[in-house]
């Protein structure tokens, strides 16, 4: 939970973003591995076939991001704190992280990446509270576009201060709530945004 409507409100995204890679298509091939590893042929098969449906017959993204998500549930919880550990040490924004640690207020990660593991990041940097793409009533939620700044709505008492991302179109209307929007470039540096926010 958000401290109050005194408090300032930095959100920030995960992808290219806290961290310079997209985790999603990393952690595909971690649990391929890990579901040998664990000799969970189930797991394994599922998203083998999982993989298939979504390259070659073109099956939907959030399906695909369901089994994953599903798969990484069976897996052993220390095997994928490991993996979120590593790609925090590898991949993390210096400057971001920079800024996040040093935010003087609540901090919200918001990601379509799973929460399977997006929670596990976000912990281990030290965001108050994480926002990610998951089942809810029964149905699998992308935690993406307009979802995204709609579900930090329903959470913020006041101001959302300062939004962070690299993808001004995917997260404009996540741009279009901050006081203070700031946009990651290709050289991984801050910047404040200036270009037309798309709500």
């Amino acid at each position: 939970m958000l401290s109050g409507p005194e408090v300032p409100v930095l959100a920030c995204d995960l992808d290219e973003t806290l961290l310079r890679v997209n985790t999603f298509p990393a952690f595909v091939r971690f649990a391929l591995r890990q579901s040998l590893v664990e000799r969970d042929v189930v797991a394994w098969t599922t998203l083998v076939s999982a993989v298939i449906k979504r390259k070659l017959l073109r099956g939907s993204h959030v399906a695909f991001k369901a089994t994953v998500h599903g798969v990484g549930r069976r897996l052993a919880l220390t095997a994928v704190a490991e993996w979120a550990d590593g790609m925090v040490q590898s991949h993390l924004n210096a400057d971001v992280h920079r800024l996040v640690r040093s935010w003087r207020g609540d901090t919200v990660l918001v990601t379509a990446a799973p929460s399977i593991y997006a929670d596990l990041i976000g912990a281990q940097v030290g965001f108050t509270l994480v926002q990610a793409s998951d089942h809810r009533a029964g149905e699998y939620v992308e935690n993406v576009h307009a979802r995204k700044a709609d579900c930090l709505k329903q959470v913020l008492t006041g101001p959302l201060q300062c939004a962070i991302t690299d993808d001004p179109r995917l997260d404009g209307p996540l741009l279009a709530l901050a006081v203070e929007p700031l946009i990651v470039d290709e050289a991984g540096a801050v910047n404040p945004y200036v270009g037309p926010v798309r709500a």
